[in-house]
């Protein structure tokens, strides 16, 4: 299977209109926005988390740079930060021959999962960061909750994350 056709199938079986035409495709699903972009004999699979807060950027790429070790976070992707925009991104490289509508709608929805769980940590620390500015005259930005803490979470949502 081709992208082209990996589209069209998407588009029926999500009943939306999806136009791959020029080589890239973006969507919602949930709260997440997705991005399926042509790579050949590969799809390039991407999910936009949103953007990184200039207070909580160390923290934040930090803990991405961590999950991507041995994928042990980001359940075989690859976290990455958009230079152009800030946002951070999670993709993942998959075979078109692997993949029917199907595998792929599965993939998302999995995919989806875990930026919820992601989407979920940013908006905790730069809610923290605010806060503790509030309650406070001391410039300085408070650590967050520990990583350890947020581990199980965040490697709970990669189980069968491949197609």
């Amino acid at each position: 299977m081709d992208y082209q056709e990996i589209i069209k199938e998407l588009s029926i079986a999500l009943d939306m209109e999806l136009d791959g035409s020029r080589g890239a495709c973006g969507f919602e699903y949930g709260d997440t926005e997705i991005i399926l972009q042509d790579a050949g004999d590969l799809i390039l699979i991407r999910a936009d988390l949103g953007l990184i807060p200039d207070a909580g950027m160390t923290e934040i790429l930090r803990t991405a740079m961590d999950a991507n070790y041995l994928y042990q976070g980001s359940g075989g992707g690859t976290f990455a930060r958009n230079p152009y925009d800030g946002h951070l991104h999670l993709q993942y490289y998959n075979w078109l021959e692997r993949l029917t509508a199907e595998k792929l709608i599965k993939f998302i929805e999995k995919l989806a999962e875990t930026c919820d769980v992601w989407m979920k940590l940013i908006d905790d620390y730069e809610n923290k960061v605010v806060s503790s500015a509030a309650g406070s005259q001391d410039s300085r930005i408070s650590e967050p909750d520990s990583e350890s803490s947020r581990e199980p979470e965040i490697s709970a949502q990669f189980s069968g994350m491949f197609v």
